[in-house]
């Protein structure tokens, strides 16, 4: 009896061992399995969350891709309304740049939400927001300092009637029976103004009447209303200057009909002086690129003409004058 038991006993011991053995191997196969599983689910979790940025990269430069946009448009003086070459303008926050063309045109690529900042020596400078606009223009106002900006001459024609008056100190006076004329070019850099002008003077001394045809050269200023550094397109203005003028050719009509050639002469006793200078002053205005003036000039050469000697001139003038 107890053999028997001793041999059972004996025969149950390796069972238990191997089924323990089991037990240890299966535990680390299922071990080796979860974390076989767990390395899985990490690394599609790594595939997942490239393939997330990526797709949120791809997404946002889209996204940038859309908001940038072309903008144009024309920069201007404000104090004359012209055009201005040269300016920068300037994506504040980037290194994108360009210049203006001749006649103040601008392109440049910016984000809709950016700024964009307008400068040039003389000018006062301007900082705008895009706001998703494709077309900004940009009228630049002037700094007021010492360099203004570069300009260049102006080109323009003139043309008026003129009134003649000779007179003497003993409060004698002759007018033209009928306005004489003149026309011409002038040139223009800020509120200087010359030129070359063909003007034609009439006046009647003891009924006789003499024209005298002159090649007149200003030299004017013109002075804004109130005071500003540049003409404006719409401004008062006051002209003071001067003249040279060369008389070229003159006639003269007599009462009783006969005509003559006038001779010019150089020396104090000669009858009409041929150079002829004197001051011009003038008030008017400038309405676009019209401008119309009312003024007189006084010539500081005396003439002797018959039996009046020392006769002054002077001539009242109307003038309307278009710059290009």
């Amino acid at each position: 009896m107890t053999n028997l038991v001793k041999q059972t006993v004996a025969t149950a011991a390796p069972s238990s061992a191997m089924e323990a053995a089991n037990h240890s191997q299966n535990s680390t196969m299922e071990a080796d399995t979860i974390s076989k599983n767990g390395h899985t689910c990490q690394k599609n979790r790594g595939k997942f969350f490239i393939i997330a940025c990526f797709a949120l990269l791809v997404a946002s430069f889209t996204n940038i891709q859309k908001s940038f946009g072309q903008i144009t448009g024309t920069v201007i003086s404000r104090s004359d309304g012209k055009p201005l070459s040269g300016v920068t303008v300037i994506v504040l926050g980037t290194t994108q740049s360009t210049i203006t063309s001749a006649d103040g045109r601008y392109r440049i690529n910016a984000p809709a939400n950016a700024t964009l900042q307008f400068s040039i020596i003389g000018m006062n400078s301007e900082k705008i927001d895009v706001n998703g606009r494709q077309v900004i223009d940009v009228a630049m106002q002037d700094s007021g300092g010492g360099n203004s900006r570069p300009t260049t001459w102006e080109l323009g024609f003139q043309g008026g009637i003129n009134f003649t008056r000779m007179f003497d100190t003993d409060n004698v006076n002759f007018w033209g029976s009928q306005p004489g004329f003149q026309f011409g070019v002038v040139f223009e850099r800020n509120h200087l103004q010359t030129g070359i002008f063909f003007v034609k003077e009439i006046v009647n001394i003891d009924k006789n009447e003499y024209t005298i045809n002159f090649i007149n050269v200003p030299l004017n200023v013109y002075i804004t209303i109130p005071p500003q550094n540049r003409i404006n397109k719409n401004k008062f203005l006051l002209m003071v200057g001067s003249y040279l003028g060369y008389a070229i050719s003159g006639t003269y009509k007599e009462d009783g009909g006969s005509n003559g050639i006038v001779t010019f002469g150089k020396g104090d006793d000669d009858l009409i002086k041929a150079f002829d200078f004197g001051l011009n002053f003038g008030l008017g205005g400038q309405l676009g690129n019209f401008r119309g003036i009312l003024g007189v000039n006084g010539s500081f050469r005396s003439n002797d003409i018959g039996e009046y000697e020392g006769l002054q001139k002077n001539n009242f003038f109307l003038t309307l004058t278009y710059l290009f």
